[in-house]
């Protein structure tokens, strides 16, 4: 896939020199260019990951069977005051095929130590035993002491809120088999307990956001990141990067980074299903988007400033939209408070502060945003394959995802994309709420 960026770094380039020259022209110039740019780089970038979704989506009518040898498999699932949760996590691994070789629960250091009856539900899981170390040392470290306590060839990393779906494991495994410089699959997430207004657009995120998009790169050869609420790890690939990284709390961010730069692969596999917990409030939601994009600040950081890019490096496609996604996130901070500024001065003069130009052309992008989104959840739909009652909801709220995406998705990451970068992690978690703990309304599920 590298020579279709190339070609298309060439295109930009030269198609785009009349821009970069206008540029100069602060502050008429700029401004139009920034304005353009702002306008141009979601719409290409929706086109981009519908295109190569479709792609993966073809291909899935010619996949090959799985491999009849498959290599060994433990199940790692690190917890802090979680203990109910995780059981709840291993008891969903009951039948799986083919079997692990063991499930790990990992208590790292939490608060309240298990009685005897979680000591006995664990015995009563098979394969599952219980580690408990007494220090909290934060997750990287559990799923340290975890690869310490197993001789598997793939690790398999589970949350204390996952949920298992997939019951046979084999086509997964077998990625493992056939590609030597495969470091990591991680499969397709799905929420559960869709009860809240707030779960469908997390719906929304998971089907035609992070699940196409995973889609689109798995066709690279890379990903952004993996998920490490469900994600399957070589153990020799781990082994030569000297395994998670303790220093910080968005270690799966972190070794999607490290593995890709180091000429290892990451991949999808989107019949490998799980279902997560959601976040439960708007509160909640934003403080976990924000968490996402301080981990991405982080290893922009120390991975590929401090560090650079070698020829090794097999993530190019996303480094490159990685940067261009910054690129865009600071364009609409310059572009916000310019509008900001030169709309103050209009107000103090009397002047209109919204015209018809501005208006007409506010409603034109909308309008195109909502048409391509349409497009990425038809071909998200396609890929999911789940029965038509779960859609419905989802295909009314999607006008919407636009005006969602901005108050979400970019004010966390104007946010915590500078905090992970200019701050260092302890890498320690503390006490998780779990959700289920929460009072939901007693109202059937939305979908």
């Amino acid at each position: 896939m590298m020579p279709f960026f190339t070609h298309l770094l060439q295109a930009m380039a030269m198609g785009w020199q009349e821009h970069f020259d206008q540029i100069r022209n602060w502050p008429e110039g700029t401004i139009d260019q920034i304005t353009y740019y702002i306008e141009v780089f979601p719409i290409l970038i929706s086109v981009l990951w519908s295109t190569f979704a479709l792609v993966s989506l073809l291909k899935w009518l010619v996949r090959p069977a799985p491999c009849s040898e498959l290599p060994s498999y433990s199940v790692m699932i690190p917890f802090y005051g979680e203990c109910d949760g995780a059981l709840k996590t291993a008891r969903s691994l009951s039948g799986i095929r083919p079997a692990p070789l063991e499930i790990l629960l990992i208590d790292d250091g939490s608060p309240k130590a298990p009685q005897s009856s979680e000591f006995q539900a664990v015995a009563e899981i098979p394969y599952a035993r219980l580690i408990r170390y007494e220090k909290n040392a934060g997750k990287a470290h559990a799923l340290n002491v975890g690869l310490s306590n197993t001789s598997a060839e793939v690790v398999v990393c589970m949350d204390a809120d996952t949920i298992a779906v997939s019951r046979d494991w084999s086509r997964m495994l077998s990625q493992f088999n056939r590609h030597s410089r495969l470091a990591a699959i991680t499969g397709k997430i799905w929420p559960m307990a869709v009860t809240r207004f707030v779960h469908l657009f997390q719906c929304l995120d998971y089907l035609a956001v992070i699940g196409l998009v995973k889609n689109a790169e798995s066709q690279w050869g890379c990903l952004l990141t993996v998920s490490g609420a469900w994600v399957a790890y070589r153990r020799g690939a781990l082994s030569e990067l000297e395994n998670f990284n303790e220093a910080t709390s968005a270690e799966d961010i972190d070794l999607s980074w490290r593995l890709q730069l180091a000429g290892w692969r990451a991949d999808y596999e989107p019949s490998w299903t799980a279902s997560v917990e959601m976040a439960p409030t708007w509160k909640s939601l934003w403080h976990q988007r924000k968490r996402w994009s301080s981990g991405f600040g982080h290893v922009v950081r120390e991975h590929l400033l401090s560090k650079g890019v070698s020829g090794r490096a097999t993530n190019f496609p996303v480094i490159f939209i990685s940067f261009l996604t910054v690129l865009w996130a600071l364009a609409g901070v310059v572009l916000t408070s310019y509008t900001a500024y030169d709309m103050s001065k209009d107000f103090l003069r009397g002047d209109p502060v919204f015209d018809d130009a501005f208006f007409s052309r506010t409603v034109y992008f909308y309008g195109i945003c909502s048409a391509l989104f349409y497009i990425q959840i038809g071909i998200a739909i396609a890929i999911d394959r789940r029965s038509w009652s779960s859609y419905p909801l989802l295909l009314l709220l999607a006008p919407l995802y636009p005006l969602y995406y901005l108050v979400i998705s970019f004010t966390t990451f104007l946010v915590g994309f500078p905090e992970g970068f200019f701050r260092f992690d302890s890498g320690k978690w503390s006490r998780t709420v779990r959700f289920d703990e929460i009072e939901h309304p007693a109202a059937p599920p939305l979908l």
